[in-house]
């Protein structure tokens, strides 16, 4: 619940707070963020954490005001761990389509960890349906056709992702990016 209010606070608010603040404490709440990112246990507090990260960031990013945002997330969805790579894909996903220009010049790195982690036995279901919402949404940000072709070879895995989750009874694919 604190990380519902404190984006609330942060982000949309009328009483929007983030300008308000100097910019050591904005550096430490943006820092104790990815922090507990890290450190929470709890899958439902850790989504409403990558909600709040998402917001804040959609709203300074553009301004550059969070260069060890970009830095974190690839070191999260490169990490062993599934609960940080399920956790940033989320996170790219909210952001894809607000910040898909942030993220065209590391397209293909950003091909590369898609690749991995759709193709990967290790990667649990969670972390691929992260990854397919998040390749999705990147893929739909992108203007340049050239850019979108880059991702033609992981239409199987894409496929394959979202044949898996209905076969496991996850619906949220299908009526999010299905309409039905």
């Amino acid at each position: 619940m604190s990380a519902v209010l404190l984006r609330k606070q942060l982000t949309r608010d009328d009483s929007y707070l983030w300008p308000r603040l100097n910019p050591s404490s904005q550096f430490s709440l943006k820092s104790i963020l990815l922090s507990c990112i890290q450190s929470e246990d709890f899958k439902s507090i850790s989504k409403k954490l990558c909600d709040t990260v998402s917001e804040l960031a959609f709203g300074i990013l553009p301004d550059s005001g969070w260069p060890e945002w970009l830095p974190f997330m690839f070191q999260c969805v490169s990490s062993d761990s599934l609960k940080l790579q399920e956790s940033a894909f989320l996170i790219f996903a909210q952001l894809s389509h607000s910040t898909g220009d942030t993220l065209v010049p590391h397209i293909k790195h950003l091909h590369g960890v898609f690749l991995r982690c759709l193709t990967s036995a290790s990667s649990s279901t969670d972390v691929k349906i992260a990854s397919f919402n998040a390749v999705i949404s990147f893929i739909q940000c992108l203007s340049n056709s050239a850019d979108r072709d880059r991702f033609q070879d992981l239409l199987r895995p894409i496929t394959r992702t979202l044949m898996e989750s209905l076969n496991n009874g996850q619906e949220a694919p299908r009526k999010r990016y299905f309409n039905c």
